[in-house]
């Protein structure tokens, strides 16, 4: 979910008119709703307009299956991908949102060099919001729409706003100054504060998202180059966060590309890792740069946290089983052992019976770790514990098979049974 301090634009289902002073606007969230708030609802963000003098307005986060913004930029809310290097301005720790190019090898931009139009513009990339963020591929720019963003960026003229609470160092009430460049409040959070040399002379930083607080306003707006409007997460839909601990199970992904692509900034691309494309590891150590630390075949891996997903396991064994899609399995023989493995995994019914000892393959495998198969046109959810690989010398397996020649090879075997009959 989003954070108080997130900078946003009007999104998708914005109704409001020029609410925010119109298309490219920017604010500020300044309160995130809570049920039982009749003001700020659940669902829903105050937001302050860069442009606005007092007014300050509630926007849906899904509330009624709407969602009035996008998530301009997350810097301020303490973002920032530590260990990456933003290769069109070269700052090391990327703030907000990091750009990963899909046809080059590990090619990363911040924000304002990709929507900066910063390397090539017909390459596709990887958004991924924080780094323990699931990546999410967005189109080539070349051809995008582009918006102007607006609001208190360099060269505004800005005066006191709503959380003043500093005196008169402006000089007093009404006075003004001009935003020379947008930093860290006391050190902390990029972006999070704007540096103002005052008209009589004096200059002092003050917050502008740190903790949601909105210290000056626009007077005169600046514009800060474009954005790429349909790039952009949507306010309350994608999330920016996922926690990881020690101890837990995650699931490899199934992109072979993603994987590579986003490994490669994390050392040589070893070729042994595309053999466990959507296989379950454990967690040994988790950084704050979005590294994990795994064990998988009794060896250890550090993988990105953008290419696993949050496996919740029933057991240690369903873990670590190394079950995945395609596989051959047999199933036990022991129809006692089965209906003990099979509670709260699908259950038992009598027609089970008919697939213990047998060789089946792997549909697909749950989050849980559970395991789907198909045998006479049923498909059943095994324990993974209910099953062991099938003996690697006959890989054919007892499954319905639904192709052409399954079916004709079903058709025949039939046939010579009547006969045999007769």
């Amino acid at each position: 979910m989003i954070k108080e301090g997130t900078r946003v634009v009007r999104g998708l289902d914005w109704k409001w008119n020029d609410q925010d002073g119109g298309e490219g606007h920017v604010g500020t969230v300044v309160k995130l709703g809570k049920s039982g708030n009749p003001d700020v609802p659940a669902m829903t963000a105050l937001v302050h307009w860069d442009t606005s003098a007092t007014s300050r307005c509630v926007y849906r986060l899904g509330k009624d299956v709407a969602f009035d913004l996008l998530v301009f930029d997350s810097a301020a809310t303490g973002i920032v991908h530590r260990s990456v290097c933003c290769k069109g301005c070269h700052k090391f720790g990327i703030p907000g949102a990091r750009w990963l190019c899909l046809q080059c090898t590990d090619f990363n931009l911040c924000s304002t060099c990709y929507h900066g139009d910063q390397h090539d513009l017909e390459h596709e990339f990887l958004r991924i919001d924080s780094p323990s963020a699931r990546a999410a591929r967005v189109p080539a720019r070349k051809d995008g729409v582009k918006i102007p963003a607006v609001g208190v960026f360099p060269g505004a003229t800005v005066t006191r706003g709503p959380d003043w609470k500093w005196g008169d160092q402006d000089g007093g009430k009404e006075k003004q100054g001009m935003v020379l460049s947008a930093t860290a409040w006391q050190g902390q959070d990029d972006r999070s504060a704007v540096k103002v040399k005052w008209d009589f002379g004096s200059e002092n930083t003050y917050r502008f998202g740190y903790d949601g607080k909105v210290d000056v306003i626009a007077v005169k707006a600046t514009g800060a180059g474009y954005y790429y409007k349909f790039h952009l997460p949507i306010a309350g839909v994608e999330p920016i966060e996922r926690h990881f601990a020690p101890g837990e199970y995650v699931r490899i992904t199934n992109d072979l590309e993603t994987l590579r692509l986003i490994q490669s900034g994390l050392g040589p691309w070893s070729g042994d890792m595309s053999r466990h494309l959507g296989r379950m590891v454990k967690i040994v150590e988790v950084n704050d740069d979005g590294k994990l630390s795994v064990t998988l075949d009794e060896k250890h891996w550090v993988v990105h946290a953008s290419c696993v997903e949050q496996a919740f396991v029933a057991s240690e064994a369903a873990a670590t089983s190394g079950n995945k899609e395609g596989d051959i399995v047999r199933v036990t023989s022991d129809v006692r052992e089965l209906k003990r493995l099979q509670k709260g995994h699908g259950g038992f019914n009598q027609k089970m019976r008919d697939i213990l000892d047998r060789k089946l393959k792997v549909l697909n495998v749950n989050s849980r770790g559970d395991l789907k198969v198909k045998h006479e046109g049923q498909s059943w959810l095994l324990n993974a514990e209910a099953v062991k690989p099938a003996d690697m010398a006959d890989s054919s397996d007892d499954s319905d098979d639904d192709s052409p020649a399954g079916g004709m090879k079903g058709l025949m075997a039939a046939a010579m049974m009547a006969a045999l009959l007769q």
